[in-house]
C-alpha cells in the first residue's frame, strides 16, 4: 500500500481540513492568484474525493496580506540610549494594531512578520 494510502485510510470521525487561499483580485499579480486560484483548488479538492479518505475540505478565501513589524530593545546594539529605546518599544506595542485599525475581518486575513532588533 503506498504511503499516502497509510496516511489517509478510512477514519471513524470525519476530520476537517480548512484551506486558505489568497486570492489576489487586483493588482499586477490577480491574474496568476486570481479567482483562477480558487477554482483551481476546488478542482482539486473535488479530484481528490475527501469524503473516500474520511475528510472534509473546506476552502475559504484570504482576502488580504498584512505586513507586520515588532520592535525589541536589544543590548547588543548600540544607537539610543537604553531608556529612549524601551520607551520606544512600549509606544509601538501600544499602537493598534493594522488589521483593526483598517476594521479587515480577522477571518480574512493573513499576517506576515517580523522582529526588529533597535
Amino acid at each position: 500500500m503506498p504511503l499516502a494510502g497509510l496516511m489517509l485510510g478510512p477514519v471513524a470521525a470525519q476530520t476537517s481540513v480548512k484551506i486558505g487561499i489568497l486570492g489576489n483580485r487586483s493588482g499586477v499579480y490577480s491574474d496568476q492568484g486570481g479567482e483562477g486560484s480558487v477554482i483551481a483548488a476546488r478542482m482539486a479538492v473535488e479530484d481528490f474525493k475527501p469524503a473516500e479518505h474520511g475528510l472534509k475540505v473546506e476552502l475559504d478565501t484570504i482576502s488580504y496580506c498584512i505586513g507586520r513589524q515588532t520592535l525589541v530593545a536589544s543590548e547588543q546594539h548600540p544607537g539610543m540610549a537604553a531608556q529612549r529605546e524601551e520607551v520606544f518599544v512600549l509606544m509601538q506595542r501600544n499602537a493598534e494594531e493594522s488589521a483593526s485599525y483598517f476594521c479587515v475581518p480577522a477571518r480574512r486575513a493573513m499576517e506576515v512578520g517580523t522582529d526588529i532588533e533597535i
